[in-house]
């Protein structure tokens, strides 16, 4: 009997900066569905973006006086949601020790047009928010099974 092969893992690529395409107000109305006014807008705003880019995933970087704004997409258009790829995500590009938040916002300002994901991270390595765990702890896939838990292998296969 004949093994059925195995689908290869990926490697994680590092990050490559990126430079997407330029398109008018008049695609940028036609491609969104926006106003004109919209349209200039996101033009105006994709400026000051900076666009990274591996073998998994686009991620665009806007830069504020205190914050970036990272928006994360997979090439592939699926969902992305591994906690894994976000935080390596956040530490590649921004940096290990600056904290970030993906908020779950007032559905008043909830914004879900694609999968894509949005990362808040904070500038200053030092600052750490008021919230979340006080100390590290990394458990192996053989600790958790210990407590009846599970966790995924720690590699640099994704």
């Amino acid at each position: 009997m004949k093994k059925k092969d195995k689908k290869p893992k990926k490697v994680w690529e590092p990050f490559e900066p990126a430079v997407l395409p330029e398109y008018t107000v008049e695609e940028l109305m036609k491609k969104f569905e926006v106003s004109r006014e919209d349209a200039e807008q996101y033009k105006e705003r994709m400026k000051d973006e900076k666009v990274f880019m591996n073998n998994l995933y686009q991620v665009n970087i806007i830069e504020y006086p205190e914050l970036f704004h990272v928006s994360v997409k997979r090439l592939d258009k699926h969902p992305v949601h591994d906690w894994r790829h976000l935080q390596r995500i956040k530490n590649e590009l921004i940096g290990k020790e600056n904290e970030g938040v993906e908020l779950y916002p007032a559905e008043s300002r909830r914004v879900d047009t694609s999968n894509q994901y949005h990362l808040w991270v904070m500038k200053d390595p030092m600052f750490k928010f008021p919230f979340g765990f006080k100390e590290r702890m990394v458990g192996t896939p053989d600790e958790a099974a210990k407590v009846g838990a599970k966790q995924k292998k720690f590699d640099e296969e994704v």
